[in-house]
């Protein structure tokens, strides 16, 4: 009788512990912005004076600003297609 009761024991440990590698709950959005003929510093944020943008301002004031990236390609097509699928454009 005394074997049954380690089998059970087991398994409630093994259960208790399955939170603690469980991910994390917390909520979080990525927002990318894809703009076809914007310079580098075509944003408030990021030194222009020319252009007027306070919703992006206030975006990157709030959430996380990253300021190097790499583009696939000159124009907007082959560069759009490449973040949709991942791949490098032909």
């Amino acid at each position: 009788m005394q074997m049954k009761k380690y089998p059970l024991l087991f398994l409630f440990l093994v259960g208790m512990s399955c939170p603690i590698f469980g991910q994390n709950t917390q909520d979080f959005n990525v927002l990318i912005i894809h703009v076809d003929d914007l310079g580098w510093a075509d944003i408030g944020v990021l030194g222009s004076d020319y252009y007027d943008t306070p919703s992006i301002d206030q975006l990157a004031a709030a959430g996380m600003l990253f300021t190097h990236s790499y583009a696939a390609a000159a124009i907007c097509s082959p560069s759009r297609a490449a973040l949709m699928t991942g791949k490098y454009p032909a």
